[in-house]
Formats: C-alpha cells, structure tokens, sequence
C-alpha cells in the first residue's frame, strides 16, 4: 500500500512521556562475550507503566541509535510508547556508547544481537518484535535466518537492503549509478584511512571499518556476494528460512534502499508485507515526524500479530 506523509503531529515527544511520568527511562550495559574479552553494548530501555509488547528499534550505518529516540521530537520511539509498547534502543558495537573496537565484522554484529535478545527477554516476558532501520534491519534479517529465534514475534525493517549487484542491476541505470558511484567513494576514503571516518567527513556520528565495509559494500557491490566471514553461510540463501511475520516500510524516494531494490532482497521470505510511502529519504523514514501516520500503521501490524 503506498501512503503520502503528512506534515503533522499527533504523539508527545519522550520529554513530554517523562514530565507526565507516563513512562521511566533506564540504560543498561549488555556484557558481550568475545574474542575480545568481556566488553558491553550499551542499551537505553524506554518502558510505559503498562507495557503490552516489547520492541528492539536497531539503528543504521554511520549512526548511533540516539536519533531514533530524540526526545524533544516526536519520534517512533515515542509513538510506541504512547502506545504502551516497551522499547530498548541499542548502540551496535564501536557505535555511540557502546564498547570501541579496532575492527569487527557482520559475523561480530549478528552475535552481538543474540546476545542483547537474550539479555532482553530476561528482563521481560513480552511479546518481542525487531524494528531496524537501514543496517539493523539487514542484522536483523540474517540474524533470524540463522537462529530463528521462537521469542520473536515480528520484524520490521526500514529501508533495509544490501547492495548486492544481484538486487540493483536491472533497476533504473540512474539508481544503480549512484550506488557505484558512492561505493567507489567509500573504497577510496577507507583505503586512504583505513576505516570510513564519516565523523570527519560529516556524514554521519560514527565510522565504520575496514572489515564491516568489506562484507557488507565492498563484496555485495563489486563480488555479488554477501558471506559469512569464513564464506562457508550466504546470508541472502539463507533468508528463505524466515518464517516469522515481516513488514518492510519502504520509499520511492529512498536513495539507498528503494522500493524495489528492498522487495528484491526479500522476495524468498514468504510471510511478508510492504508499506510504501510515496515520498521520504532514507533517513527521514525512520527519523522525522513528517512520517507518523506510517508509524501508525507500524504499530498497528505489530498489534495484529
């Protein structure tokens, strides 16, 4: 179904949620076992008095999960809240506030996200649903194609699709050129730094390295392939096996992850629905309030299921 954003605001901002003492806020530090040693994912838990569901809201690439739930803005955060749903928004690992390291990979992520279900659903007994925009959305895809985790209840992406040659080449020339053009820009910075410093470059509120870009950019775009560190699991063979309910919000006008291009990367899930929105960016999709009659209808498939 497609829908036009509306300009308009209908849900209080979490700073409101506070001052009404409609909802407490609370973070923790998720320790993560690795080869690193012992070192945490820092996690901020939004919780309503009477919570009927519990949600995981992950955040995209040269990000932190801050914006997701700005307070003095409405956001979906807050629209689901206001809803009486519970919400923890992490910051991926070497992101925001969470633990640095000096490399990590899609394979570190995946496990990362086991490890935070696992501590979530010791804290509540809700009904848990995945909500991941851009990069989370991706993780949260491959994390449940692989461990098919009988806890959750639903996912929902935001504009969430690799770019694998495979899923763009026969969409329009104009959008398959600007994705090469941007992933040849990233493969020059990130050889010239060693990393991609979007906090340098303005782009973003954190960098990626060398290792994640790899996997994720450099091989879906230029090898048509998207692997597991050793090679031996192919994430997009594997989505097939996702039998929970999915709901893919999506945008015409997303630069990054169109309409298409994100039906194309999920077309072997089988139980799955699409809302598209006629206009909105990438991060404007999951980030600004011009879009909450979409979130509506986010939060209204999460409380079919």
């Amino acid at each position: 179904m497609i829908r036009e954003t509306i300009k308009n605001n209908v849900y209080p901002t979490i700073a409101e949620l506070l001052n009404n003492k409609a909802i407490r806020m609370t973070s923790h530090l998720i320790p993560i076992k690795n080869k690193n040693g012992l070192k945490y994912i820092y996690v901020r838990e939004f919780s309503p008095l009477n919570p009927t569901k519990t949600i995981l809201m992950g955040h995209a690439m040269f990000c932190q999960g801050n914006y997701l739930c700005r307070k003095n803005v409405p956001s979906l955060t807050s629209c689901l809240l206001e809803k009486n749903c519970q919400v923890f928004v992490p910051d991926l690992r070497a992101h925001g506030e969470s633990c640095d390291y000096a490399s990590w990979n899609i394979d570190d992520l995946i496990q990362d996200i086991g490890q935070t279900l696992s501590f979530i659903q010791t804290l509540s007994p809700l009904p848990l649903f995945l909500v991941g925009h851009s990069l989370s959305g991706i993780l949260y895809l491959v994390q449940q194609s692989l461990t098919a985790n009988k806890g959750v209840k639903g996912i929902v992406t935001i504009g969430a699709a690799p770019w694998n040659r495979s899923l763009i080449s026969e969409l329009k020339r104009s959008y398959y050129l600007k994705i090469r053009l941007i992933t040849f820009f990233i493969k020059v910075v990130t050889k010239v730094y060693g990393c991609m410093p979007a906090r340098k470059f303005k782009l973003g509120s954190a960098d990626e390295c060398k290792e994640v870009l790899n996997q994720l950019v450099f091989d879906n775009f230029y090898k048509n392939q998207f692997l597991s560190t050793s090679g031996q699991i192919n994430y997009m063979e594997w989505l097939k096996n996702i039998t929970t309910p999915l709901l893919c919000l999506t945008s015409k006008n997303d630069l990054f992850a169109c309409q298409q291009h994100v039906e194309n990367f999920v077309e072997t899930i089988q139980n799955k629905e699409f809302i598209t929105v006629e206009k909105s960016s990438h991060m404007a999709l999951a980030a600004s309030s011009d879009n909450w009659e979409v979130w509506n209808e986010v939060f209204m498939w999460v409380d079919k299921q």
